[in-house]
């Protein structure tokens, strides 16, 4: 009988290993270290920890090269004053140049959803600032009640804009330790009747204040450490000569306690005679104020 021709034997294909991750709610402390239960790769890749901003995913704060394959267990290291009460945890591929991460860029995520979102209780020591509402005179100088520096820090006063944080009117570099009734100089005639107590970073020259282009404002939950307060000031008002153009002139700028008016008089033998123009005043800093003058004036 003829001989029965020879069968390939089927090989079996193995089942990929899906992307994922398992990731339980933890303390965060200052060492950065987070934990993930389980990560699985179906090949080399990274995991990768975000912060969430209104439900929102922002920035990357932590990474971890991984081999493919199942990994119990696994410590990722994270920025944790960039870090926010919700955090995602994600599988990125490793794409590009091998053990260097590189998104954006070529290491993008894992097709499907290969994420978690958990929450951390943060418990990372921050520094820490009183003020109170305080009236400030001529000379400038604002008063905070106490502070607990754990770095060195630029403590800025910064005006209000509409509500934002506005431009710097005074700073004072502090060393680590706590302080009691410190004091920082402000330009109080540029100041606002609402300021803000801003904590920057010292990174840049020694003893040079370099905020905006460097000493950035210390971060914790991703937004700075603001405390607010309100205060008042001198009345001051500032005007320089002028030709009256259309029937007004206008005053540079004015500080009133309160509100109130800037009133101009014309003159009669060297003193005040009778107000010939009135223009109101919002509490605190107003500027280019255009005050209208009586025509029979």
């Amino acid at each position: 009988s003829p001989e029965p021709s020879p069968t390939a034997t089927a090989t079996h294909e193995p089942t990929p290993i899906p992307a994922g991750v398992a990731i339980s709610d933890q303390p965060l402390d200052e060492s950065g270290v987070l934990i993930a239960d389980e990560v699985t790769l179906p090949g080399p890749g990274w995991l990768v920890i975000y912060r969430l901003v209104d439900d929102e995913v922002e920035d990357v704060i932590g990474h971890q090269p991984l081999a493919a394959g199942v990994h119990k267990q696994v410590q990722v290291t994270v920025d944790a004053k960039a870090a926010t009460d919700d955090l995602m945890a994600g599988v990125h591929m490793d794409a590009g140049i091998e053990g260097v991460f590189e998104f954006p860029g070529e290491d993008v995520p894992y097709p499907g959803e290969p994420e978690a979102t958990f929450t951390v209780e943060l418990l990372i020591p921050i520094p820490q600032v009183e003020v109170a509402d305080q009236s400030v005179a001529e000379d400038g100088i604002v008063t905070l009640a106490a502070l607990e520096i754990l770095q060195p820090t630029w403590v800025a006063i910064h005006t209000d804009d509409d509500g934002k944080i506005g431009p710097v009117i005074g700073s004072r570099l502090f060393e680590p330790g706590t302080y009691e009734n410190a004091t920082i100089r402000i330009d109080w005639q540029r100041a606002t009747p609402r300021l803000h107590v801003v904590m920057h970073e010292d990174k840049g020259k020694a003893n040079l204040f370099e905020f905006p282009d460097g000493d950035m404002p210390v971060l914790l939950r991703a937004k700075p450490l603001v405390t607010s307060f309100e205060a008042t000031y001198p009345p001051e008002i500032r005007v320089y000569d002028q030709p009256v153009i259309d029937g007004t002139v206008t005053i540079e700028r004015a500080i009133s306690d309160g509100p109130g008016y800037v009133a101009i008089y014309n003159e009669f033998d060297g003193q005040p005679g009778f107000i010939i123009g009135t223009q109101a005043l919002k509490d605190g800093l107003n500027e280019r104020i255009t005050v209208s003058l009586l025509r029979s004036a």
